[in-house]
């Protein structure tokens, strides 16, 4: 937001002051900005003018360097001049930017007595949001609306101060007068209106919007992936996996790729195995395994084995690897091999219980009663929960 200028035929401003003023207004002309804010500077601390404060302000609000200086030189200004016009809005808009957001509001409010300022009471209103006082920055918007009904960022932001009041279908319509108000709206404004439709759990109205917006951005990858997360809410998991391979290749992003595969893999879906293969490069351990369960799934037995291997080289001893790997290969007929990964896999905490249960499995075909009572007592060590008294009972009588 703006600066307001200085408005010195508001206040009675001497021929002297009139005069610095235009010197100062040439040497920023001529020369630097910071030689006619240092000679400014020199002139405000021997006048003590409030006219002189107030440019000097303006002029360090300029770099975020000097904005706390200007804060303070608009400070010196209001206590010399209280009534000086357009301070306490300055003032509110730079406490504002350096995040001093309950001074900004004390500023701003007394700015807004001076009489209705949309770009006052637009400024309230964020502040408002900024400290959670929703209600607050309702009510300053709504007064700012008064003023500009067609302004779309008035609208915009009366959405997100509705949203947070979880008034979802009030927040939706405020953000949808927003993206109407503009010839071309910004993603933000597609993104806020989508948020409003999800929230209210209106996902036709957060597709449609989603799929306007990719009409006027069409390589936005964060509008795609929110789309594709929309279409999977909805339930429509093939247009969620198309969406997804879009968004992939328009914005990458491997953590969030590596979260959709990995439900995909679990949903066993079957558009798992192509967005695998769209984000496999330069994959990490764990991303190769939901690729390897990905070719699984698909009935690719061996692209699975060999993608798991590549996974435990590049982690050796992960038991998440090593558990799938054996699995795989105990059916495969490669029971040794198996076997041995599925001792690398009871290492690991997290997946120790399941092949502890593999290897009593194998132990029980084999007719193996001892090593598999042994195996009983570290599962009833882990799963304490569990009376694995009748088991053991009954090993105990086959051995």
């Amino acid at each position: 937001m703006p600066l307001a200028a200085a408005a010195r035929d508001a206040l009675e401003v001497s021929p002297q002051e009139k005069k610095i003023l235009g010197q100062a207004k040439d040497l920023a002309q001529t020369r630097e900005a910071e030689t006619a804010a240092a000679f400014l500077q020199a002139q405000a601390a021997t006048s003590r003018s409030a006219p002189l404060l107030f440019q000097l302000a303006l002029w360090q609000a300029e770099s975020e360097a000097t904005r706390p200086q200007a804060i303070e030189r608009l400070q010196q200004a209001l206590e010399l001049a209280p009534a000086f016009p357009g301070a306490y809005r300055n003032l509110g808009i730079l406490q504002s930017q350096t995040g001093d957001y309950e001074a900004a509001a004390a500023s701003l409010q007394k700015a807004a007595q001076d009489g209705l300022d949309a770009d006052v009471l637009l400024a309230l209103g964020h502040v408002y949001l900024q400290l959670d006082n929703d209600v607050a920055a309702e009510s300053a918007l709504r007064q700012c609306l008064v003023i500009r009904p067609r302004a779309s960022a008035i609208h915009a932001a009366l959405a997100q101060a509705l949203m947070a009041q979880q008034r979802f279908a009030e927040a939706r319509a405020a953000a949808n007068r927003a993206v109407r108000l503009e010839d071309r709206p910004a993603a933000a404004l597609w993104q806020l209106l989508a948020s409003a439709a999800i929230a209210e759990k209106n996902y036709a109205a957060a597709i449609d919007a989603l799929e306007a917006a990719a009409v006027f951005h069409p390589d936005d990858g964060q509008l795609l992936w929110l789309l594709a997360d929309v279409y999977q809410l909805a339930g429509f998991r093939h247009q969620a996996a198309m969406a997804y391979r879009q968004a992939a290749a328009a914005a990458p992003d491997p953590e969030r790729a590596w979260q959709v595969l990995a439900a995909m893999v679990e949903e066993e879906a079957p558009e798992a195995l192509a967005f695998a293969n769209d984000i496999v490069a330069a994959a990490p351990a764990s991303a190769l395994l939901l690729t390897a369960r990905a070719h699984y799934q698909a009935g690719q037995r061996s692209q699975a084995i060999a993608l798991a291997r590549t996974a435990l080289q590049q982690k050796p001893g992960d038991g998440a690897s090593a558990l799938y790997l054996a699995r795989w290969l105990i059916e495969d007929g490669a029971v040794d091999e198996g076997e041995r990964l599925l001792w690398t896999a009871t290492a690991t905490p997290e997946t120790a219980a399941e092949a502890l249960r593999a290897l009593l499995t194998l132990a029980f075909d084999r007719q193996h009663y001892a090593a598999a009572l042994k195996l009983v007592d570290r599962l009833a060590v882990i799963e304490s929960q569990t009376d694995w008294s009748p088991f053991r009972s009954r090993l105990r009588n086959l051995q």
